[in-house]
């Protein structure tokens, strides 16, 4: 791994401050710990990951991976991350692989084409909601009894609103909370 994505470095410095500083330190040993670990070979991480390290990799047997490890946020959203593709178990969602709880890093099934919707719809951000909608559509399924672990939209939109007194940049709060 040569470089880390300027947009990554900047909000987990900003949001996390000096223990975020400090993930990023660690963060090169993780990557070569999990490949030791998990059998992968990790590619560079890809430019559009802003809150998490994201990279491809390849298992020994040639499949194609996705390695993700988030920084050390306080809201658990990770955790929700996993559970919720360990319930998908592959259906309308990609299929978790592998989970290291320790480090915040989960091995997930490689979807291609691979590019987000800010990719496809760069300088068009709006014509991204209805594709964004259909896919929400298609995985919306009864929330599970057990609510613990889950992240409602206003505890979501209640966690962006925090932005103030933190050195994450307002304008992206703003005009997410403005969309």
């Amino acid at each position: 791994m040569t470089e880390l994505p300027a947009e990554l470095v900047k909000h987990v410095s900003a949001i996390l401050g000096s223990r975020g500083v400090a993930w990023l330190d660690t963060l090169p040993q993780f990557v070569a710990d999990l490949q030791l670990e998990w059998s992968i070979e990790v590619e560079e991480p890809f430019a559009a990951g802003e809150f998490n390290f994201v990279a491809a990799a390849t298992r020994i047997d040639g499949e194609p991976v996705v390695l993700k490890i988030a920084p050390p946020y306080d809201d658990g959203e990770f955790l929700r991350e996993a559970e919720f593709l360990r319930h998908r178990d592959g259906r309308g969602a990609v299929t978790l692989l592998a989970q290291d709880i320790g480090r915040r890093a989960i091995l997930i099934e490689r979807a291609f084409p691979g590019r987000n919707l800010a990719e496809i719809f760069t300088g068009a951000e709006l014509n991204a909601i209805g594709p964004a909608i259909d896919i929400l559509h298609s995985i919306a399924e009864p929330a599970p009894n057990d609510l613990l672990n889950v992240k409602t939209v206003d505890d979501w939109f209640g966690g962006l609103r925090g932005f103030e007194g933190t050195a994450f940049p307002a304008d992206y709060a703003v005009k997410a909370l403005d969309l």
